[in-house]
């Protein structure tokens, strides 16, 4: 990490990771398979219709989901280290950490309840088609556990990216219209967190704010911080340009017989 005036400049290694990963978490995101039946009301034949019918798109979708939590994983460690280097003796690096790191337990969690009914009973030489009711029921029943993971999953959302958020706002390690940005997205988060958890309809739409802020957030602070980085690289390789040319410059010229004039 380098500081130029006010303006922190990430570290090349940290930056590129987050570059890398923040737009691959956003394409990532894409690969989800289609809703199945409600859960309050689901039969086992509906289940089992749906199951059959979605098979493939639930497995795409179960590795897409995979892929995510390790690429979270990861970005989070980045901005993790951009946040500890930008402010060392700050907490908000700490806050940023634990609440990614809660998030990727959460998504963890919600993928595999999700893929459940579709993806277990081929590793424990069952079928679809042949599970007990009661048993299947059990298992696509959790996917409403994983749908109230995913509403409150928005509280370490809300958390992370205000953290980050102020850490850019007071050091620039990013430009700062991303610190605000990230500000409006964590008070979109608690009011649509706030929302779900006292069942209030108007704050619903804030939820909405909050998860869609967050999927374009991560890609907009990736590649942020890795032009920085870039840049902040070749004004530092700038000045040392025209020395090089006067020293060539001044070099004797060589023949190709190995005279010198």
């Amino acid at each position: 990490m380098t500081t130029s005036g006010t303006t922190m400049t990430p570290g090349r290694g940290a930056a590129i990771t987050a570059a890398v990963t923040g737009p691959l978490l956003l394409v990532l995101s894409f690969a989800q398979s289609a809703d199945g039946p409600k859960v309050a009301t689901a039969t086992p034949a509906q289940i089992r219709a749906w199951g059959l019918a979605e098979a493939s798109a639930v497995r795409v979708g179960a590795l897409g989901a995979m892929l995510s939590v390790v690429v979270w994983l990861i970005l989070t460690a980045a901005l993790t280290r951009v946040a500890r280097d930008a402010l060392p003796r700050s907490l908000l690096a700490d806050v940023f950490a634990g609440a990614g790191y809660l998030l990727t337990v959460a998504l963890f969690l919600a993928s595999v309840a999700d893929a459940l009914p579709v993806v277990l009973p081929d590793l424990i030489g069952a079928r679809l088609t042949t599970v007990d009711d009661d048993v299947l029921r059990g298992w696509y029943g959790l996917t409403g556990f994983t749908h109230l993971i995913g509403d409150f999953q928005m509280a370490f959302i809300a958390l992370l990216v205000g953290a980050f958020s102020l850490v850019v706002l007071r050091t620039g390690v990013a430009p700062r219209w991303i610190g605000w940005l990230g500000m409006a997205i964590t008070v979109a988060a608690a009011l649509g967190t706030a929302g779900v958890t006292t069942n209030t309809g108007p704050l619903y739409g804030f939820w909405m704010g909050g998860i869609f802020g967050w999927a374009l957030w991560c890609p907009i602070v990736g590649v942020a911080l890795g032009l920085r980085s870039r840049a902040r690289r070749r004004a530092a390789a700038a000045p040392s340009l025209p020395h090089e040319r006067l020293v060539a410059s001044e070099s004797p010229a060589v023949e190709q017989g190995g005279g010198v004039r």
